[in-house]
Parts: structure tokens; sequence; C-alpha cells
């Protein structure tokens, strides 16, 4: 299974970092509007996998319903991490941290044939300056295991990079195993593993990975951040 996501939305991790709370309404007016916003803070990407052509592109409100439908052909995920489909995409694209604002988050899609086939979100700068946390990642049921997921990490990363980015973290759920062998295979390494918490239908721990985008960094990474998941976690 590549519901290749870390995390759980950030909903998930509310116990350990604080609760996100949802845009507010003037907030959710701002990112989304009346419509598109007039410029995309990432520029739209083609990307070639396996003989076929995708676009990138920034998400924007409209996308929403197609976001649902793409939820629900990762039944296995959900049903894994909150024991039901869900009704809305309402949280992947709003839910923000405490004392972020929409601008500090950014949603991507890649597309086949206008349909989104992968998503991500980012938050810059949280927990703290120059970490770039991702809440989701998830990849259309039908659509494993042919790089998307990969190619919409590396996006992610170009861009912290670009922006000044140090590290970008993933809370993986520890009961996703393919999720965690996904992120370590990326060069993603433990950093911490959290209490277990109940989250829905589910109970379970969340762990914490980073990924430090510099090499130099990567090689002056602290000890504890060089551990690789538990084999008991496998």
């Amino acid at each position: 299974m590549l519901a290749c996501p870390p995390s759980q939305s950030f909903g998930m991790l509310k116990e350990r970092v604080s609760k996100f709370g949802l845009l507010s309404e003037a907030l959710a007016k701002e990112r989304f509007g009346g419509g598109d916003r007039e410029q995309n803070i990432m520029n739209d990407q083609k990307i070639l996998l396996r003989g076929k052509t995708y676009l990138c592109r920034e998400l924007v409100e409209k996308d929403r319903t197609a976001v649902l439908k793409l939820f629900h052909t990762a039944k296995d995920y959900f049903m894994l991490s909150e024991g039901k489909l869900p009704d809305d995409a309402e949280d992947f694209f709003a839910d923000l941290p405490p004392g972020k604002k929409s601008d500090d988050k950014i949603l991507y899609g890649i597309f086949e044939n206008a349909f989104p086939v992968a998503v991500a979100d980012i938050v810059k700068d949280f927990p703290q300056k120059g970490i770039w946390m991702t809440g989701l990642l998830l990849v259309h049921g039908a659509r494993r295991k042919l790089g998307l997921g990969k190619a919409l990490q590396k996006i992610l990363l170009d861009h912290a990079k670009k922006e000044g980015a140090r590290i970008h973290r993933v809370g993986v759920l520890e009961l996703n195993k393919s999720a965690l062998t996904f992120w370590e295979r990326l060069g993603y390494r433990l950093i911490e593993i959290t209490e277990p918490r109940r989250y829905g239908a589910i109970e379970c721990r969340i762990v914490m990975m980073n990924h430090h985008i510099y090499a130099k960094e990567q090689n002056e990474k602290p000890a504890q951040e060089s551990r690789i998941i538990p084999e008991s976690f496998m």
C-alpha cells in the first residue's frame, strides 16, 4: 500500500504538537476567495513517468470535490488511519498549525487528464523556522508504485529548499508500515515516537521523521536523527 503518507493530516498530531484549528472565515476567504488566487505560489510543472506525462500544480478551491474522490480511492489508508472514509476534504484544505496563516500552507496535486492522482500539503517554518512539515501525502489507490509519491516528495523538497528550508519533517502512523518504508528509503530518519493516542476509531503512535535538505547538513545531523526505523515496526 502506498497511501504513502506521512502522516495523517496535521490533526492526527494534535496531542503532540498542539491542535490545529480550521481556517477562520476571513482566512478562508483570503486563500480561496471568490475563485483561484491571482498568482500561484508554485509554477505548474510537467512530470514524465514511465512514458506518461502528468501535470503538477497548486491546488485551489475548485479542486476540493476531485480531491475527495481521490481520497475515496485510498480506502485502505483511511480505514487504517480513521476507521472510515472522509465525508469531505475540509481538513486537508483548511487545517493550519497554531500561529500559521493561510499563505504558510501550500497544497500540491499531480494530475492525470485533469484528475488528481496524488496530493500533498506542506507548511513552512513549523514547528520552528527552517523546518517545513507535511501533513499528508496521498496517492490514488490505483496509481501506486508508479513513482508518483516520490515525484511529489521531490517537488516538496525542491520548493522548500528554494524558500530556504533546512529540514523537511513528516509524521507517520506507526501502523502504516508501507509509509514508514517509503519515507525511510527517501532518506528520512526517526527523531521521536509519540505516546499512544486515540484518533477516532484507532489508537496508535506517530513516528516523526526528518530529512535534512542540504547534503552537508545530512552528514552533520545529530546522532539521534541517524537511527533508522526499528525492525519491530516493519
